[in-house]
């Protein structure tokens, strides 16, 4: 759940994105949302035929109840969202609408959507951006960096060749079947990456072309890392 000025966004069971007017009575029994990204289990997409025919691809996007949502920002009006039942984020369209949708609602298909290769496992999924990418974890062990130009064209809906997304590797020593990680911070500068979750260690990766390990914390096991209390606002590397 996020919330954008007036508007709150709220991810659902089905795979759907509501929107409410934070202004209208949400105390009322007949208070309905303003807004649907509708995650249809259906969608159906084009592509370019290698000859004379015409063929019709349809995707089949199962019920994949939402885990996370972000909001990209006022210069690219689009949502991200994530689930934990399938390795896959749906792109939405802040500004498209289908107005032919036989619902009380005005509501959205997603525009596009990119999948990952690591595991689910019903791990729970996080994103991140700075100012040219964005960075989805899902608790495998690894974070996938979209370049977002690349993303909002749909270029990595293919999943083939340069199209893949970048894997940043978290080095062997931390990572073990029972150490998910999950949780992900940037820093204010876009230059550091922090990833740990609750009795596993926190490693900080530095961000440039080729990420790496900087630091690593061992936290206590008794108190949970979780960046409501740690955050990389207040952390400075010591070289």
């Amino acid at each position: 759940m996020i919330v954008d000025k007036d508007l709150l966004m709220s991810g659902d069971l089905d795979g759907n994105v509501r929107i409410w007017d934070t202004r209208q009575d949400c105390e009322s029994k007949n208070s309905k949302p303003i807004f649907t990204f509708q995650m249809l289990t259906n969608y159906e997409r084009f592509k370019a035929p290698s000859n004379k025919y015409n063929l019709r691809v349809k995707w089949i996007f199962k019920k994949m109840p939402v885990e996370c949502i972000f909001k990209w920002g006022n210069d690219l009006p689009i949502i991200i969202t994530t689930s934990k039942c399938h390795s896959r984020i749906c792109v939405w369209d802040m500004r498209l609408i289908n107005a032919h949708e036989k619902s009380y609602l005005a509501c959205s298909r997603p525009m596009t959507y990119a999948t990952y290769e690591g595991k689910i496992s019903g791990s729970k999924t996080d994103i991140v951006r700075d100012d040219n990418s964005i960075f989805v974890s899902c608790g495998d062990g690894r974070i996938y960096r979209y370049e977002i130009n690349s993303l909002y064209r749909g270029l990595y809906a293919n999943k083939v060749g340069k199209d893949r997304p970048e894997v940043i590797e978290l080095p062997k020593e931390l990572v073990s079947d029972n150490h998910s990680y999950s949780n992900i911070d940037i820093s204010p500068d876009g230059k550091y990456l922090i990833t740990s979750n609750p009795r596993a260690v926190t490693a900080v990766l530095s961000l440039g072309h080729r990420p790496k390990l900087c630091a690593s914390l061992i936290p206590n096991h008794t108190s949970p890392v979780l960046f409501n209390y740690f955050s990389p606002q207040d952390f400075k590397v010591q070289f």
